[in-house]
């Protein structure tokens, strides 16, 4: 962009204006360019610009997450953002340099260890305790690197007391980690670590 003094806007190339049709405009990335049936996700978590109220910035920084199950999604996620956000901009009198951080691979357990794991877990805290998910999940974890090296099972350990419908979820601020959970925990991973590979 190129700012200015807010009370003579026509001056300036508001950066501003760009960052908000670019964080509408990717939102179409996953509705009109992904397979339905392909799960995939673009969120925006932060904009920065600007630091007086009256004053059109030079700069507008944006932040986000992209995920999806699959590299051919992903890169397609990429490529289609980069071309948005590049094309909103100079539409609007700016640029767009786009910095991506890679991240993890997507996290695959494997079905015949992981079977076993849900075994042993079932053993370790009884079958009422285990919830299978239903769907993938679009978290991120290191731990995928290791389900490329070896035959793995990601497994989530639940913090929900039994008493209560709902438990806030890590990632916001109403979370307070169950230490009860804790007994559990350790109870299902001595048995997955000694008994795993039997």
């Amino acid at each position: 962009g190129d700012g200015g003094h807010g009370g003579m806007p026509h001056t300036t190339v508001d950066p501003i204006i760009a960052a908000a049709h670019i964080i509408t405009a990717v939102q179409s990335i996953v509705s009109r360019n992904i397979d339905p049936t392909d799960p995939a996700v673009v969120s925006i978590g932060t904009i920065h610009a600007g630091q007086q109220f009256n004053i059109v910035p030079d700069a507008a920084k944006l932040t986000g997450t992209t995920r999806a199950l699959n590299e051919t999604t992903r890169t397609k996620i990429r490529d289609r953002f980069d071309q948005i956000a590049q094309q909103t901009a100079a539409g609007l009198g700016c640029t767009a340099a786009i910095e991506w951080d890679i991240g993890y691979p997507t996290t695959v357990n494997d079905p015949a260890f992981t079977g076993n794991v849900r075994d042993l877990v079932s053993q370790s805290i009884g079958e009422p305790n285990i919830v299978d998910l239903k769907a993938p999940s679009m978290g991120a974890e290191d731990f995928s690197y290791y389900g490329r090296a070896v035959p793995s099972c990601f497994v989530l350990l639940g913090l929900k007391p039994k008493d209560q419908e709902s438990y806030p979820s890590v990632h916001t601020p109403r979370f307070d980690f169950n230490d009860d959970a804790l007994a559990t925990g350790i109870r299902m991973m001595c048995r997955i670590a000694l008994d795993a590979d039997s």
